[in-house]
């Protein structure tokens, strides 16, 4: 009969492990939008889109603004309407109530409120990157003829 040696382990009370920060590096840091890695990055960088957009499209409107008014002054000196400046605001003004209201339908279906606003953002700087690549070459399409 072979009797197998007892061995005797004493046990240590496990001791708790210190409590690490709940807060890593990439959520902590500025998301990295140009080569994003994570989704923290993703959605931070989804956050920054809007008002990126937002800036960019103000000073595309400065620029078409401004050459509309210059075109208004050649062709109409003098007048007291100034038609392509007033076209201008008339349409911009429908076009941002079209892009409001697209961008808050394309929300108000979905189910889960914690994806709403993400999504909301990006269809707002999706439809403001546009508009402002097209504000941009009308102005420059307008600067040209002067």
């Amino acid at each position: 009969m072979i009797l197998f040696p007892l061995i005797l382990i004493s046990v240590q009370p496990v001791q708790e492990l210190p409590q690490t920060q709940t807060t890593i590096a990439s959520e902590t840091r500025e998301p990295d939008c140009e080569w994003p890695r994570s989704f923290n990055d993703m959605n931070g960088c989804r956050d920054h889109e809007y008002p990126k957009a937002h800036f960019e499209i103000e000073r595309a409107w400065s620029q078409a603004n401004q050459a509309v008014s210059d075109y208004d002054d050649s062709e109409y000196p003098g007048a007291d309407t100034r038609p392509m400046s007033s076209l201008l605001s008339r349409v911009h003004g429908k076009w941002l109530g079209y892009r409001d209201d697209h961008c808050e339908s394309s929300v108000a279906l979905l189910e889960s409120n914690s994806d709403r606003g993400k999504i909301w953002s990006a269809c707002m700087a999706r439809l403001t990157s546009s508009r402002t690549h097209e504000l941009r070459e009308f102005a420059a399409r307008i600067e040209s003829t002067n």
